[in-house]
């Protein structure tokens, strides 16, 4: 098997478990909206937030990678000033975005870093 051909079958699983890895978090994040201090939720979505973080930069997935960390960062910061409802929706749409860059072929085209970079750069990014 060439190079190639593993790096591809690298990326085809690394998109199908991110799917899965999202799904999680959407789940998380809703669980996060009635309970946010539950400790095993809260351990749950910063480790599935990280795992994205390593193996979206592994992979170079760049975007995707910066998008986690803006999310992780933001997420950590809300819990801990009990703020995760204010934020929650901005930070589903960091998800979407997630699911959007390890979905398409060309995840670093000028229109998606441009959009990363709004994201990861919104005042609404700021704890």
């Amino acid at each position: 098997m060439s190079g190639n051909d593993r790096r591809a079958r690298l990326i085809a699983k690394f998109r199908t478990i991110t799917a899965e890895r999202l799904t999680t978090l959407i789940e998380g994040f809703e669980r996060l909206e009635s309970r946010p201090h539950e400790t095993e939720t809260c351990d749950l979505v910063k480790r599935e937030l990280h795992t994205i973080k390593g193996e979206a930069k592994m992979l170079r997935f760049e975007s995707a990678g910066r998008v986690a960390h803006c999310i992780e960062e933001l997420l950590i910061e809300a819990l801990e000033h009990k703020r995760f409802p204010a934020v929650r929706e901005f930070l589903t749409e960091g998800l979407d975005l997630i699911g959007e860059l390890v979905s398409v072929e060309a995840p670093e085209t000028p229109e998606l870093v441009s959009r990363v970079d709004a994201y990861c750069t919104s005042n609404r990014a700021k704890p």
